[in-house]
């Protein structure tokens, strides 16, 4: 990626990163952009799922399942830029039908901004319940995905019940040895490591310098991260959800996004793809919005492509936006 602005990285920027850890219409398919399931409710689920299904506006939901989101913001493109793999989704929980409701179990930190620290030491938060349609009605992009094969679906809710009657905090430094804490991704490790699915591996810490001096000054203890897609990548798919995002579109930033990270090299900062201001807060360079917006109007007409010649065409107008990148 050309350099785009020079930008300094200062203590503000970095506590705006830390920030993204403590990261209304009715819903259904005639409110949504997305609304896309493969099986409605009503359709036989497969054999190897045999526990009972709800209707959740058409979705067939059920215990164990889990659900991946994010915002699209500039938030959501430096939580993947901190690991070293391009991979979708920065946050996910986990389905529990509790009296015939279908709810979500998370685990999210809440920033308490201070200036005689890093941030991570003034992090609060933690385990969190909430319905699934209030949820999914505050997210921008979401997917419900089936639990794990062999992963045991009332494992999984139980060690998800369990840590949110314990009352588990957050885990500011992301640290996957310390189960007293945990960070969202990490909690639904350990559900899936409970419920007897096969392991997941974590992507190693991005070794770009840029995002070094970020991890440092946040006194982050890991050397891996636990990517939200990691955990989803071999269950099967049971719905994506936009409201303001056809497939295409949901397909293109996506595309999109795995496109900046291949193009975010040893040499660039982040203070190259993203801004700060203390009014404002953490922006995108005006670059990086300007082929964000360039590639979600385009996709407006992109409904019949698959999913190679949306990846193409997304690389075509990032060179003409950012200019022509080629890895060495």
């Amino acid at each position: 990626m050309p350099s785009l602005h020079r930008s300094l990285f200062m203590a503000p920027f970095a506590l705006l990163a830390i920030a993204t850890l403590s990261a209304c219409t009715g819903l259904g398919p005639q409110h949504y952009s997305t609304w896309q399931t493969d099986k409605p409710y009503g359709v036989a689920a497969p054999v190897a799922v045999p526990q009972a299904s709800i209707d959740f506006h058409g979705i067939p939901v059920r215990d164990g399942q889990l659900v991946v989101s994010e915002q699209g913001s500039p938030l959501s493109l430096l939580m993947s830029l901190l690991i070293a793999d391009a991979a979708p989704w920065i946050h996910i929980g986990i389905i529990a039908i509790d009296n015939g409701v279908p709810y979500l179990y998370e685990t999210n930190g809440q920033i308490h901004p201070t200036w005689s620290s890093p941030p991570t030491a003034a992090v609060g938060g933690g385990m969190r319940r909430m319905t699934l349609e209030w949820f999914v009605a505050n997210q921008t992009f979401i997917a419900i995905y089936a639990s794990p094969a062999g992963a045991d679906p009332e494992k999984i809710v139980k060690f998800a019940r369990q840590s949110y009657a314990q009352h588990i905090p957050f885990d500011a430094y992301f640290d996957l040895s310390d189960a007293s804490r945990m960070y969202c991704t990490e909690f639904v490790a350990l559900a899936l490591a409970a419920a007897d699915a096969p392991p997941v591996q974590a992507s190693a810490l991005n070794s770009n310098p840029s995002i070094r001096v970020i991890a440092d000054w946040l006194q982050l203890r890991a050397d891996a991260l636990m990517p939200a897609g990691a955990l989803v990548e071999h269950s099967e798919l049971v719905a994506l959800i936009s409201k303001g995002h056809t497939p295409a579109q949901f397909s293109a930033y996506f595309s999109l996004k795995r496109e900046l990270h291949r193009r975010f090299t040893a040499d660039q900062r982040v203070g190259n793809v993203l801004s700060f201001s203390t009014f404002t807060g953490l922006g995108f360079q005006p670059p990086v919005r300007e082929v964000i917006r360039a590639v979600d109007r385009a996709a407006q007409d992109w409904e019949s492509l698959a999913e190679a010649e949306i990846d193409t065409r997304v690389r075509e107008i990032a060179n003409q936006t950012l200019g022509t990148w080629k890895p060495e």
